[in-house]
């Protein structure tokens, strides 16, 4: 379990695009591996994604492995900050002042595209496998015994 593991994407990155069900895909097959995380979605007022936000809810409701948290500000509180954030630069530009650093992970995109968002998710699996895989402890060799 990884709890406490957060992962904050842009809604109208993928929302209504043909990519969708993948990227959607993607992060139920990276919670089936790494149960405990939670996705938080997020989007601006000027997205206009109210009118999508109900059909969005409909096809992915009890359907995903993850529960969804869907924001409609992109402004977030200092308790609420995720650990994994995939922004795109000009996100990141605008946001960076607001984010604190310490312990949080960025994948920045230059452009937003299926490939970069599968990129950033596969990062953020690859960074659950190594946290939550057991650390091994190499016993360290003495040579002062006679």
């Amino acid at each position: 379990m990884v709890s406490g593991y957060d992962l904050r994407i842009n809604l109208s990155y993928f929302i209504g695009k043909s990519y969708e069900k993948e990227v959607m895909k993607k992060i139920n097959e990276v919670s089936q591996k790494y149960s405990g995380f939670d996705v938080r979605l997020f989007y601006s007022e000027q997205d206009n994604l109210t009118s999508k936000l109900k059909d969005f809810a409909k096809r992915y409701d009890g359907k995903v492995n993850f529960s969804i948290r869907i924001a409609g500000t992109d402004y977030q509180q200092v308790n609420d900050v995720c650990w994994y954030q995939i922004l795109s630069k000009s996100d990141y530009d605008r946001f960076k002042d607001e984010l604190p650093f310490s312990g949080r992970w960025f994948n920045i995109m230059n452009s937003i595209t299926k490939d970069n968002l599968l990129e950033g998710i596969e990062h953020f699996e690859g960074l659950l496998r190594y946290i939550s895989e057991p650390k091994i402890v190499k016993r360290q060799k003495r040579n002062d015994e006679w």
